[in-house]
């Protein structure tokens, strides 16, 4: 890391579009903590629902070959050809999606012989692509929360979908900013947006029912710290690659 190095590292962190991207992503991040809470009990009783729906004796599968979309040929290539369970279960849960239509569906992000005992792995059908390993909560992002919640009919009844399509659009901007930049106005805009998503599940979600309050305070809070100067957060940096040392030699010289 040399002078150059260091100067970057200031100047990035004394770019007001910059904090404000980071701004951005510390409050998707706490909005991402608390719908975490809230989607690891309710994939319990969505999935305990299907459970109850499908009046079979068999409770795991029963095809002569574990039924999975991305080992078995034959199912690879025709997702109908699941055994009697694993099939009842694809019923259930495609009834569930607000797109009808199996070949719109993500099923390879799934394990169908896991269905009836893996919430997750139902709760996946429902997300976007690149969640095929993901396993438990901690694994998913919020894109993958947003859309299950925007997909599932059984979230519906918690909160208006264009809410949490809006949020969706907020999460893409910040992912996709060439950047890495929001200007103020934009952040505002992105605030009220995860602010109304937040109140509207408030009015039924009991994790919910602080946010306003906690998202004023982490907006506060981050606010303290992006306001820090560049040289302490260049200092920061340097010190999680441990070259501390270098760079107080370093920023010596520059002043």
């Amino acid at each position: 890391m040399d002078s150059s190095d260091i100067r970057g590292y200031i100047q990035r962190f004394e770019d007001q579009g910059y904090k404000t991207w980071i701004r951005t992503t510390m409050i998707l991040e706490c909005l991402k903590t608390r719908m975490g809470r809230f989607l690891e009990n309710e994939t319990e009783v969505f999935h305990n629902a299907l459970n109850g729906k499908i009046k079979l004796k068999e409770k795991t599968c029963i095809g002569p070959t574990k039924c999975d979309y991305k080992k078995v040929p034959t199912v690879k290539s025709d997702p109908n050809k699941l055994c009697r369970l694993c099939d009842a279960w694809k019923g259930e849960i495609l009834s569930e999606h607000k797109n009808p239509n199996p070949k719109m569906v993500h099923w390879n992000n799934t394990t169908p012989y896991l269905w009836p005992s893996h919430k997750w792995e139902v709760a996946k059908v429902y997300m976007p692509r690149g969640n095929m390993k993901h396993k438990s909560v901690d694994d998913f992002d919020i894109s993958a929360f947003l859309t299950l919640m925007t997909s599932c009919r059984h979230f519906q009844k918690f909160v208006k979908g264009h809410m949490l399509s809006e949020v969706t659009n907020v999460r893409n901007q910040i992912m996709h900013s060439a950047n890495f930049a929001v200007t103020a106005e934009d952040f505002q805009v992105y605030m009220g947006r995860i602010r109304a998503l937040g109140d509207a599940l408030g009015e039924k979600v009991p994790e919910f029912q602080s946010f306003s309050k906690d998202m004023a305070e982490s907006v506060s809070w981050s606010l303290g710290m992006c306001s820090s100067t560049g040289t302490q957060n260049a200092f920061a940096v340097s010190k999680s690659v441990k070259e501390t040392w270098r760079f107080v030699r370093l920023w010596t010289l520059l002043e």
